[in-house]
């Protein structure tokens, strides 16, 4: 039921079930071998009100944010370069309320060492 929420106000059916309401999920990848990295790196949402670290969903994804708007997101990770993405619009919502996440894909690229 975590990922579930229950709304009832004038917009939306009473009862109306949905799930959890996430701006920006956002799937991290070692650039070389194309294996999940999310473990370890550190993501940042800013915009639309917010900013806040990302969450880990596990070691491929990670999310954030949980309202329509434009976000700028960045990821840390060490061993890697700085991965960012800026202007990313989040603009729809389900049909009770609940914000329909945009996917990102995000390659890290090695340091150099």
């Amino acid at each position: 039921m975590d990922d579930q929420l229950l709304r009832s106000d004038s917009r939306h059916p009473t009862g109306c079930t949905a799930p959890k309401s996430e701006a920006v999920v956002i799937s991290v990848r070692d650039s070389t071998s194309g294996l999940p990295a999310a473990d370890g790196a550190i993501g940042m949402l800013s915009g639309a009100g917010v900013d806040d670290t990302l969450e880990h969903l596990d070691s491929l994804r990670i999310r954030g944010g949980d309202q329509t708007g434009t976000y700028s997101v960045t990821i840390d990770k060490p061993g890697y370069r700085t991965w960012a993405k800026s202007n990313v619009h989040v603009t729809e919502q389900g049909p009770c309320g609940n914000v329909i996440p945009v996917d990102l894909s995000a390659l890290l690229q090695p340091s150099a060492p």
